[in-house]
């Protein structure tokens, strides 16, 4: 696999590639596009080198890995926290039997709520999807005509740019609200775990627990079941990827992908086949 360093983003994707290297047999980290033989790729971001690239690999079937910023506790960008990886797409899968991760247990859901006074409509960014072909500006533009024939609860809008994590922000957005509107932000991840019902694209990574339908927005459904688990373990830190722990739960989503999925009990990452851990027993 070849990973890919963008040009503008050097300092950013030069930790993840050097990172994902070090655990993932047989990858090679390349600067800027990588060569034109339909092996696979990893590439960050939904800008730049990623919109160079992934349109024409889309229009190829050739497999690759978008690389951003993960589902909870996002890195934003740094070299503390979560880098979500995404096969072929913007989405992640729902595994079914997910491998254990720290942070997945760690984690607990809040019960769904069954009131509330507002609904919270976090909008997309304008390029959002772009390099998939999604245009969000339809969507953006018709949304709330789209959500008052079914609600007559007051719309809180929450734009883009106000990160979506736990804090006071978004805390305060969720307080009382009956439900989430939105396309596929990580707010729907945030708001899912917190007991609020969402309302999403088939593209969100709430979408498993999701309302696909906003004629529901009264009656939603409340399914919970391996979502969370089986996002952890499609996000990882670097030292996770260093130490080949992405490799391992990354190559479940392509055996789920391709119809090869077969159990695999979680091995520790200290034996993982990577190169890191080769060089690692060598010197021992």
């Amino acid at each position: 696999m070849y990973l890919c360093i963008s040009p503008e983003r050097v300092e950013k994707t030069t930790w993840i590639m050097r990172a994902l290297a070090e655990g993932w047999p047989g990858a090679e980290i390349v600067y800027g596009e990588p060569p034109d033989d339909d092996r696979p790729f990893a590439v960050w971001g939904q800008q730049f080198l990623a919109a160079r690239i992934v349109p024409e690999a889309i229009r190829r079937r050739r497999p690759f890995w978008h690389i951003d910023n993960g589902f909870w506790c996002p890195a934003k960008g740094s070299k503390i926290g979560y880098y979500r990886f995404t096969y072929r797409g913007l989405s992640p899968i729902l595994m079914p039997d997910p491998p254990p991760r720290p942070l997945a247990e760690r984690v607990v859901m809040k019960p769904w709520r069954r009131d509330g006074r507002h609904i919270l409509l976090a909008l997309p960014g304008p390029t959002f999807g772009a390099i998939t072909g999604l245009d969000m500006g339809p969507w953006t533009s018709g949304i709330v005509s789209d959500i008052g024939p079914w609600s007559n609860r007051i719309i809180r809008v929450r734009p883009k740019g106000a990160w979506p994590d736990l804090s006071a922000g978004l805390a305060a957005d969720l307080y009382g609200a009956w439900a989430l509107v939105t396309h596929s932000s990580n707010v729907a991840v945030e708001a899912a775990v917190a007991g609020i019902p969402v309302f999403v694209a088939p593209t969100s990574p709430a979408a498993p627990v999701g309302n696909l339908d906003l004629r529901l927005l009264e009656r939603p459904a409340m399914p919970r079941g391996p979502w969370f688990a089986s996002l952890m373990a499609q996000q990882f830190t670097l030292s996770e990827m260093a130490a080949g722990v992405a490799y391992h739960c990354l190559k479940l989503v392509e055996e789920q992908v391709h119809g090869r999925y077969v159990r695999s009990d979680p091995a520790d990452a200290e034996g993982y086949d990577t190169p890191a851990n080769r060089r690692r027993l060598a010197a021992e």
